[in-house]
């Protein structure tokens, strides 16, 4: 498959890459030549706060599912790491006095993991009482991205676990994009049974979930 090397247009931070490296490694697959392939530094392995290209990161996850025949390898990732890839974001999140205010610091300053993600908060949205978690990408239109679309908003998803101490008692759950594991796989990972084909990748809770106080805060 070819790939326009050198698109340093947007970026993320190398944090999530260990992650990556286990779980293909458990499905028999060294990550290193896909990383070779296109152009990730393999320092990327070591350095959480290297920088590397998120259209290339997106691509790796789509030829590391094929090479290890793992259609749920964003959800898998997702499951091996922690709110702590975020860095210093992390710090600021679990300083937050709700929920809510966690993730609106990760709205905030989710720009200095990743230039091109993108996580909003909404209220009151799509009905008064609800509020919807959308993620975003902001990455080239011909560049296929579910695998990283599945492991971002899984990632916010399980954050938001991680704060509130429980699993957040989702409404909806949907993405854009069609299945790529069986629909059941999806379910366990969101705690609730995701709808495929819709416009956004989305997760929806009750406004008073997101009210909810941390049960203690991190110092730095």
């Amino acid at each position: 498959i070819g790939f326009a090397i050198g698109d340093m247009s947007t970026l993320i931070r190398a944090a999530g890459m260990r992650a990556a490296a286990d779980a293909l490694r458990a499905h028999g697959v060294a990550i290193e030549p896909l990383m070779d392939r296109l152009q990730i530094p393999r320092a990327a392995l070591s350095d959480e706060e290297l920088r590397i290209s998120l259209p290339a990161y997106a691509q790796l996850l789509e030829l590391g599912s094929e090479a290890a025949d793992c259609p749920d390898l964003g959800m898998e990732i997702a499951e091996r790491q922690d709110i702590s890839i975020l860095g210093p974001i992390a710090i600021g999140m679990q300083n937050a006095s709700t929920v809510g205010e966690a993730m609106q610091v990760a709205c905030r300053f989710l720009h200095a993991h990743s230039s091109g993600i993108r996580l909003s908060l909404h209220a009151d949205t799509p009905l008064p009482g609800q509020t919807s978690m959308r993620m975003a990408l902001v990455t080239p239109g011909w560049l296929s991205r579910r695998q990283l679309l599945d492991l971002c908003l899984a990632d916010a998803h399980h954050f938001m676990a991680f704060l509130a101490q429980t699993l957040p008692p989702a409404i909806e759950v949907t993405l854009p994009h069609t299945a790529l594991a069986a629909p059941e796989r999806y379910a366990e990972c969101f705690g609730h049974p995701v709808e495929f084909g819709r416009a956004r990748a989305e997760v929806i809770v009750p406004s008073a979930f997101l009210e909810q106080s941390l049960s203690g805060a991190v110092a730095a």
